[in-house]
């Protein structure tokens, strides 16, 4: 009697993974399965086969949440979640803590699922995804949600006026990096 398995995971939370094993245990057989994590749910198909019988399951696991107006796709729904809300701002990563995990639409809307229910969870921007004349108070907020709910934050992105200035010293040489120097000068305006 034998048996001989191989498997393989995704390097990251979404992407492929798949099993194979064949043995004689008793009886020749063999089996193998395949499955994907994508941000919308877990997709499976599985098949094995033996001397007399064959089973192909096939499965697929997510949850909907309606909010807003509008329905979100995630994998699951067990705990809380929260719609981001970064207004006029499409294609920046939100995210709990450090790591992005999603972006927001053209909406400017994002939705952060499993977060932790009457717990502080601190949802932030990803500061490299915003225009570079951004004005922002803080590029994180922290939510406490209920149990099974939907809580939202906004983050006001306000535009700003952005200058390039060029400090050229006497023998007209760019100044070099991490030198100072003090100057008064006078911004005028144009309208």
């Amino acid at each position: 009697e034998f048996y001989s398995s191989v498997t393989h995971s995704p390097e990251f939370s979404t992407g492929w993974a798949w099993r194979g094993k064949v043995a004689h245990q008793g009886e020749p057989g063999a089996e193998g399965g395949v499955n994907y994590l994508s941000r919308h749910g877990l997709f499976s198909a599985e098949a094995a086969v033996r001397r007399n019988e064959s089973d192909v399951p096939l499965g697929a696991v997510g949850g909907a949440i309606w909010a807003q107006d509008r329905l979100f796709v995630v994998p699951r729904f067990e705990s809380s979640a929260v719609i981001v809300a970064v207004p006029g701002q499409e294609g920046i990563g939100v995210g709990l803590g450090g790591r992005s995990t999603q972006r927001t639409d053209g909406d400017g809307l994002a939705l952060l699922n499993a977060l932790s229910a009457y717990q502080k969870n601190p949802v932030r921007l990803d500061a490299n995804d915003l225009p570079l004349s951004a004005e922002i108070d803080s590029i994180e907020q922290e939510v406490v949600p209920p149990w099974r709910s939907v809580a939202r934050v906004q983050f006001d992105v306000r535009g700003g006026k952005a200058a390039l200035i060029t400090i050229l010293l006497d023998d007209r040489q760019p100044a070099p990096a991490g030198a100072t120097r003090t100057t008064e000068f006078r911004i005028y305006r144009w309208n």
